[in-house]
């Protein structure tokens, strides 16, 4: 599998890839990590990743760019910032991890145009749980989620989730791209789910 991003797989490589043992969000232990915030906490980082959605989300027009906090922050702040010179701007939301108890009481901030069209975002995923849940805030909220765009995908099940919500669903890179798995355990996860 040849990355269409061979920049971003280097950025990656070079401040985001740690090597031990790590406990996951989603529960599991790897033997390394990606460390999303070390991609996005960079200027160049933040421009390689809005270009590599810009061009995902070339086929699918959204409303508004966003996801859970705090790790879609950035990358959608990064893509609406950018989108101020393409031809349709993009607004971004943010959905807390729970209904916050003070002022308007929201658990979606910022702009979600109700029964539009939105691109969930995160930055890297393991089961994909981060996703579905900023998913299933934005369904309530009546829109639909048109495609789900994180930066880098474990291969450990974000796919087949993903697909069993009707979501599409483009990973920037996988970790093939980064050198952390074999292409075929990969590709047989991403290949089910029409990645």
């Amino acid at each position: 599998m040849s990355s269409k991003h061979p920049e971003l797989v280097r950025f990656i490589k070079e401040f985001a890839v740690m090597h031990g043992q790590f406990k996951l969000a989603s529960g599991l232990t790897s033997d390394y990590y990606i460390d999303g915030k070390q991609i996005v906490s960079r200027p160049d980082g933040l421009r390689l990743v809005a270009e590599a959605i810009r061009e995902e989300l070339a086929d699918y027009p959204v409303d508004a760019i966003g996801g859970l906090e705090i790790g879609a922050i950035y990358i959608a702040t990064a893509v609406a910032f950018a989108s101020v010179n393409w031809p349709k701007p993009i607004p971004l939301f943010t959905v807390r991890k729970a209904k916050k108890e003070h002022g308007s009481q929201k658990q979606v901030e910022g702009v979600i145009p109700e029964g539009g069209s939105v691109a969930v975002v995160d930055d890297v995923v393991t089961t994909g749980g981060s996703v579905i849940q900023a998913i299933e805030a934005i369904r309530g909220k009546g829109c639909r989620v048109a495609l789900a765009v994180t930066i880098v995908d474990r291969c450990s099940g974000a796919a087949e989730a993903l697909a069993d919500l009707g979501v599409p669903y483009r990973p920037l890179l996988s970790i093939v791209d980064l050198g952390l798995s074999n292409e075929q355990t990969c590709r047989s996860s991403l290949q089910r789910t029409g990645s």
